[in-house]
């Protein structure tokens, strides 16, 4: 029995495509997915391989966050900028800075670039390394050299930018510290005009040289401790910088809590702040070409000397490099931290002598208190303007070594090979993509395809059963009448044996008193009808019953020429008869296979239908059937012609005809309904060209 695939309602429409079909529609559909599959592949290919070849290189910044300047809290009003370097301190604002328009579009024309600004964002990215300060800047080209010093020259202009930008801050902040130290001398010196002017009007006399020496004494303090403090942060930020470079050189870093844990140097450090403090007070009574002052500032001079020595074997036990660039900074990084931690110990012993002098001048008069306030007034202005002083001098150090956060830390190289196309990635993902839409392509077709795709269709669109699948022929020859011998093929034999089988089950409905006679339709040309009527034919003339073979088409006949060849052309045939030139009886041509007669088209008629509707023609067959066992009668397609509905009501039994994956489903529907209107009854069907009707040959 013929396999019939798919699912189908009660209706006949299919329910979907079973795993079990899948297989067989792939083979139906492969010329469009080999179609789909070539040009996809062909279009990657095409672009894959004639695209020109694209360069990646990189570089490598490193972006620090920058550093606040130390020491102002004083000065309420200093603007902002007095703290800032290039940008923000976002590394993603630094990013987008990196890629703006202008950075790159002039770092191309350095280059000799010149492209517009449309086209060189599309190879310019930049992107920022999770987790970290760094920024990558990428430049794509197709020259591996240009995209090298295109990555390197956006890098170093954007670094030569921020430098600019941190020098001309530098300088703004110079200037404003400069107005700052102008209106602050103004304030010193009005506070100053303030103290006369309140000693005068208070004639205090006196107390006078007590009040002033005690005054004179707090301001010489007040400054001492303000230039200790200017020479602290200088020594800091000088012990910073060296410590800084010290780091660049080797990966050993020296802390200060590393020397500040010596118990050598923190012994020298105590003893120093007890030396200055000695020498704050002997500074209180005498001058500084006193004798004891001098015996101490020489004595302070040498543990000095001696804290500048242990600090240097602290930092040097650090050190294990021979480098002697790493050595000298090595060393000038001791005698910074000497020197911030003598000034840190002077500034503790300034401040205990201020403290305790102030405690002394607790003792002076109300007038004097009052007029000490002034004076604190004026030492304090003093002290701003120091501070003042320093700040200055540290902004035209930073606009003369302009300094940057951002630094290259990994210059791009020229690639040796092309990171774009990816030819493997691309064709891989180009067959992927070729093979997903063949697919679609292959349900796209099935979904509009309304033919008729199995035997369970065709009966629901006929309504009639189906009487045999016929094989799909591989080769012409296989379609032969006659091609069943011994030396026949697989094909030519599965072909015959399926004709046997659709003349035994339609003898089966047909029986009846007289000749079984029936009309070969189909409803569109190229369904194979002539071809079913002429095996048909022949294979109940094998089974031993007188067969009529008629050609009913007398549009395009074709069923005559299979045994007659060339003659039937001119062979009086069906037409004469029903013209009145011939008797019915006279156009009967036997053929070379045994039981098996045929009746030619005859003459060619101009208007076969108004023939077909003539009494003439329901008697010319009557006559004929008389005389055989069977008559099989062809046609011309039912949905273009009139005369297979004529013929079906003469014939009274109709065998319809559909190529599967080729007659439409509606079609075949249609023809059934004609048929039945002119009182024909359908007994059955044959699917022609089945491509699931092929057996299996045994031997």
């Amino acid at each position: 029995m013929e396999r019939d695939e798919g699912q189908y309602a009660v209706d006949g429409e299919p329910q979907g495509l079973q795993l079990s079909s899948l297989a067989a529609v792939c083979r139906r559909r492969v010329r469009l997915i080999a179609l789909v599959m070539v040009m996809v592949v062909g279009l990657v290919a095409a672009v894959v391989f004639t695209r020109q070849p694209q360069y990646e290189s990189q570089a490598r910044v490193q972006f620090t966050s920058p550093k606040s300047i130390s020491g102002m809290g004083a000065l309420g009003s200093m603007p902002s900028l007095l703290g800032i370097t290039f940008g923000s301190s976002s590394v993603e604002t630094q990013r987008l800075l990196l890629i703006g328009e202008t950075m790159v579009v002039e770092a191309a024309k350095s280059l000799g670039i010149h492209e517009p600004w449309r086209e060189l964002k599309k190879r310019v990215k930049a992107s920022v390394v999770p987790n970290s300060d760094l920024i990558d800047i990428t430049v794509f080209d197709t020259d591996p050299d240009r995209a090298a010093d295109l990555a390197n020259k956006v890098a170093n202009r954007y670094i030569d930018a921020a430098r600019e930008y941190d020098r001309q801050s530098s300088s703004e902040a110079a200037a404003y510290i400069k107005d700052e130290m102008a209106r602050v001398r103004e304030q010193l010196q009005h506070s100053r005009d303030s103290v006369r002017d309140y000693k005068r009007d208070r004639k205090i006399i006196d107390v006078e040289a007590q009040t002033r020496s005690s005054m004179d004494i707090l301001t010489r303090m007040l400054a001492d401790q303000a230039e200790t403090h200017g020479a602290l942060v200088a020594a800091q930020e000088v012990a910073d910088e060296y410590r800084r470079r010290l780091s660049e050189q080797s990966a050993t870093y020296v802390s200060a809590s590393t020397i500040g844990r010596n118990p050598v140097v923190t012994s020298l450090e105590q003893r120093l702040a007890e030396l200055e403090t000695e020498k704050a007070g002997q500074e209180a009574i005498y001058t500084a070409e006193h004798e004891s002052v001098k015996q101490l500032e020489q004595r302070i001079a040498q543990v000095k000397r001696e804290l500048e020595d242990a600090v240097r074997t602290v930092v040097e036990s650090e050190v294990t490099s021979t480098n002697p660039v790493y050595v000298d900074l090595a060393g000038k990084l001791a005698a910074a931290e000497s020197d911030r931690r003598a000034a840190r110990a002077r500034e503790a012993a300034e401040e205990a002598m201020i403290a305790k002098h102030r405690r002394s001048m607790s003792s002076l008069p109300e007038v004097e208190l009052e007029l000490a306030g002034l004076q604190q007034e004026t030492s304090a202005l003093a002290q701003v303007y120091m501070m003042l002083v320093t700040r200055y001098n540290e902004m035209k150090l930073n606009e003369t070594l302009t300094l940057s956060n951002i630094r290259l830390v990994e210059p791009a190289k020229a690639a040796q090979e092309p990171s774009r196309p990816k030819k493997v990635v691309n064709m891989t993902l180009g067959l992927i993509l070729a093979f997903l839409l063949s697919i679609m392509a292959v349900g796209a077709a099935e979904a509009l395809d309304h033919s008729v795709r199995s035997r369970a269709h065709a009966e629901s669109a006929a309504g009639a059963p189906c009487l045999g699948m016929v094989p799909r022929a591989g080769r012409p020859e296989a379609l032969a009448i006659g091609a069943d011998g011994a030396s026949a093929s697989f094909e030519a034999l599965a072909i015959s044996d399926t004709f046997h089988s659709v003349a035994a089950r339609l003898r089966a409905r047909c029986e009846s008193e007289g000749a079984m006679t029936v009309l070969v339709a189909s409803p569109a040309p190229e369904d194979g009808r002539t071809t079913v009527a002429a095996h048909l034919a022949a294979s109940i003339a094998r089974g031993g019953r007188r067969t009529l073979a008629i050609d009913g088409n007398l549009r395009r006949p074709a069923l005559a020429a299979m045994w007659l060849g060339e003659g039937a052309a001119t062979s009086p045939g069906l037409a004469d008869v029903l013209s009145g030139l011939a008797d019915a009886s006279d156009v009967v041509v036997a053929t070379d296979l045994p039981n098996l007669w045929i009746v030619p088209p005859g003459r060619a008629a101009s208007h076969p239908a108004t023939l077909l509707a003539s009494p003439t023609a329901r008697a010319a067959i009557d006559a004929l059937r008389g005389q055989f066992d069977a008559v099989v009668v062809d046609s011309p397609p039912a949905s273009l012609f009139a005369d297979s509905a004529l013929l079906a009501g003469i014939c009274g039994r109709v065998v319809l005809v559909a190529r599967v994956y080729k007659t439409p489903h509606d079609g075949l529907a249609d023809a059934a309904a004609r048929f039945a209107e002119a009182g024909a009854q359908v007994v059955g069907l044959v699917a022609n060209a089945a491509p699931e009707a092929r057996r299996e040959r045994y031997t």
